[in-house]
């Protein structure tokens, strides 16, 4: 059975107390992911909220500013911003 990471990544997002998603790239296996509310789309907020999804489906927040850089551009490009 094919794992759902957008569904996944979509129920998380929302148990932190944000309403959308948009894929932020894949590296290593690991789907990324940027969680968001739409009202404030546009806006310069601080750092996005970025979490990875293993292959497993195991969710972990990122931190790591590199990380968080990383997945922004990755945002940019998968989504043509």
């Amino acid at each position: 059975m094919a794992i759902d990471f957008d569904k996944i990544a979509l129920d998380y997002a929302k148990s932190i107390g944000y309403d959308s998603i948009r894929p932020a790239g894949e590296k290593n296996g690991n789907h990324y992911f940027h969680c968001y509310w739409k009202a404030t789309l546009g806006h310069k907020l601080g750092l996005p909220c970025i979490i990875h999804i293993s292959e497993k489906g195991h969710i972990t927040r990122i931190h790591e500013f590199e990380e968080i850089m990383w997945a922004k551009h990755q945002i940019s490009r998968l989504n043509n911003l």
